[in-house]
């Protein structure tokens, strides 16, 4: 306010100065015109302050939201590298050491910026949704390892004592049924299936292998014969040879 009330008040003496030096006849009109030329000089002056104060706090608040606009980038930035650095890494072993979402972010430091926030929350619950598939992977990877060794096991039984021990036992005369009540069978169900039908298989064969021996006069089956040497000449009383005595017999 010093300049403005300065210009005013010089501009003040130098209208007193220019009436006092006018002839006497013409000071009122020098005083008319000087006067006005004074106000209007005065309102531009104050026109003129006003403005520039009205300038310099608008300036003043824009500088200020300004600094306020940094400091908050500012403070993002940290944020963000916080969470980058230290909140997401931690909320990742808090989730595979086995702990929910929600108390994942309770153990760690959540930023104060909202969309921070819930990028944080985000990335817990993408975490946990990751390691609960990862684990239930490896429990269905870990049961059909055992159920295929289940199954190798069984094969590798069934051919190294099961099906020995039931061709064995066929042999002697039982039937399917006590060799099956006898056995241990597969726990398997295709596997036990399978057993059971080879052993009725066997032991029907073994049935028709004894049917044929039983019948006199009849070969012996394939799976039975015995191939004997042909004698040196044929017998007069066979029958089945149509061959000079001389010949070599044809029969087995």
């Amino acid at each position: 306010m010093a300049v403005p009330a300065a210009v005013v008040a010089v501009t003040a003496a130098a209208v007193a100065v220019a009436v006092g030096a006018a002839p006497t006849g013409t000071r009122r009109w020098t005083l008319i015109v000087a006067g006005a030329g004074w106000a209007c000089v005065a309102v531009a002056v104050l026109v003129g302050h006003l403005l520039v104060r009205r300038a310099r706090l608008a300036a003043a608040t824009q500088a200020a939201e300004n600094d306020r606009l940094r400091a908050q980038a500012q403070q993002t930035a940290a944020q963000t590298s916080h969470l980058v650095n230290v909140t997401l890494p931690s909320l990742y072993n808090l989730v595979l050491a086995g702990s929910g979402a929600a108390d994942a972010l309770a153990g760690v430091s959540t930023p104060n910026d909202q969309n921070l926030r819930r990028l944080a929350q985000l990335s817990a619950g993408a975490l946990e949704e990751a390691v609960g598939r990862a684990a239930a992977a490896g429990e269905e990877s870990r049961q059909t390892q055992e159920a295929l060794n289940e199954v190798l096991a069984e094969v590798d039984r069934l051919g190294r004592e099961t099906l020995p021990a039931a061709v064995a036992r066929l042999a002697e005369g039982r039937s399917a049924d006590t060799v099956l009540g006898e056995l241990a069978l597969p726990q398997v169900p295709l596997m036990h299936d399978l057993t059971e039908l080879v052993v009725r298989e066997l032991a029907r064969s073994e049935r028709r292998a004894g049917g044929a021996r039983a019948v006199p006069g009849s070969p012996p089956p394939r799976h039975s014969a015995v191939y004997r040497p042909r004698p040196s000449a044929c017998s007069p009383t066979c029958g089945r040879c149509r061959t000079s005595t001389t010949a070599r017999c044809s029969v087995i």
